[in-house]
């Protein structure tokens, strides 16, 4: 009896600090969970914008020829014609800023993810003033945007993959989908045309 009496505080000091041990795994746990989702939602919103540029382009192409002039006019008034969330940026970094605190080495390879296309915005501007033809800036643009689509890919279905299983297939399918058939865009191209040819 004396011995119980002395082991039972010792066995409630480790049993309370077992459960708070747990408890703070998982609020840790729940915590990181959450910060990859709006990492990952943002991130999908900037690679669905730099992606879709070009499918749409490629469904324009595929209806009629158009000169890399063209291409490189779309390209840099598209901004002005369909605007993205100004605020995006700024979430993306706040929740890579929150999740260094977590998880270092995912933050840091997240890091940047975001402005690709204020890259892309530079290279255009810089290019220019140096009297760039539009058909040069769009040949190597083209060669650019061939390399950094896959590392765009990566990233979401990295996050994705680290959030949950169902989100991992989710994604899987929206950077699938990329590639095929765009019934949305063609409609929507169709029916632009229709009202052109009709005018």
């Amino acid at each position: 009896m004396e011995v119980f009496q002395i082991i039972a505080p010792l066995i409630g000091v480790i049993l309370g600090s077992t459960i708070s041990g747990i408890g703070v795994y998982f609020r840790s746990r729940t915590e990181r969970k959450r910060l990859i989702a709006c990492a990952l939602s943002d991130l999908l919103e900037i690679r669905h914008y730099f992606v879709n540029i070009d499918v749409i382009l490629r469904e324009i192409k595929s209806r009629t020829p158009i000169s890399q002039e063209t291409v490189h006019s779309f390209r840099t008034q598209i901004k002005s014609i369909i605007p993205m969330d100004s605020n995006i940026h700024e979430r993306y970094e706040e929740a890579i800023s929150l999740l260094a605190g977590i998880d270092p080495v995912l933050a840091f390879k997240m890091r940047s993810k975001n402005k690709i296309l204020d890259i892309f915005d530079t290279i255009r501007q810089y290019s220019t003033s140096n009297g760039a033809s539009p058909f040069q800036i769009e040949e190597f643009e083209t060669i650019l945007r061939t390399a950094i689509t896959p590392a765009m890919d990566k990233a979401v279905l990295e996050l994705a993959a680290l959030h949950s299983s169902t989100t991992s297939q989710q994604v899987k399918e929206i950077v699938a989908s990329a590639n095929g058939p765009q019934p949305k865009i063609a409609s929507l191209l169709d029916n632009i045309t229709n009202m052109v040819q009709q005018n």
